[in-house]
Order: structure tokens, then sequence, then C-alpha cells
């Protein structure tokens, strides 16, 4: 009975693409797979496992989830008289950002929300 190291071909997509299994062989029946390789237009590579591909999609994720809210932080402003609201920059074109109305100013608008639901609380 053969035992060790085998390299198994386990696709074929004529003449681009093949891909090839590393595997440790146990017995006939028992293999334990190592690595897998894809020669794409002749040049051999290395297909990443698992825990590499999950560990790059969640460390680019967090990384977008991380600049939003630095973003988002660099909006927020607070005042002892006016408690926390936004503020947000015009654009340097001469546009600014618009708010729900249709209006030019949002910290204006927020700003109105804001002094209205102090005044209702009173």
């Amino acid at each position: 009975s053969l035992t060790g190291i085998e390299y198994d071909l386990i696709h074929v997509q004529d003449p681009i693409l093949f891909i090839i299994r590393k595997q440790h062989r146990h017995s006939p029946t028992e293999v334990t797979p190592i690595a897998e390789y894809y020669i794409l237009a002749g040049v051999v590579y290395q297909a990443p496992d698992l825990s590499s591909v999950l560990n790059s999609r969640l460390l680019s994720a967090l990384y977008h989830i991380q600049s939003a809210y630095n973003e988002a932080m660099s909006y927020s402003r607070f005042e002892a008289g006016k408690d926390y609201y936004w503020e947000f920059e015009k654009k340097e074109n001469g546009d600014s950002k618009k708010n729900a109305h249709g209006d030019n100013d949002v910290t204006e608008d927020i700003d109105v929300q804001t002094a209205s639901a102090k005044k209702r609380k009173l």
C-alpha cells in the first residue's frame, strides 16, 4: 500500500486552468488535504487557505467600518449651550449639502431641530 505525500489533479479546464491538490495519503481510502494549487495560463499559484481568506475579508471590512466611524465622528461637535450637534462642512465648489427639506445648510436644520426638542422638554 502506498502512503505519503501525493499530488492529485482534481479539475481541468484545458488549456487554461488546472487545479492540483497536495495531500497526505494514510491508507488507500484515507487522505488529508495539505494545499491546493492552480495553474492559470501556465503560471502556478498556491490557493489561499480558508483562514487567510477570512482574515483578509474581516480586516478589509473593519478598515472600512473604522474609516466610516472616524468620518462620522469628525462631524460631531459639542458645546455646553447646544449639547451635541452635527456640523457638516460646505463643499469647496460653492455647493453645500442639502437637508431633507432641500435647504442648503444642514447644520442650521439640525440646530433648529435640537432647539425645538429642548423647548418641548421645558
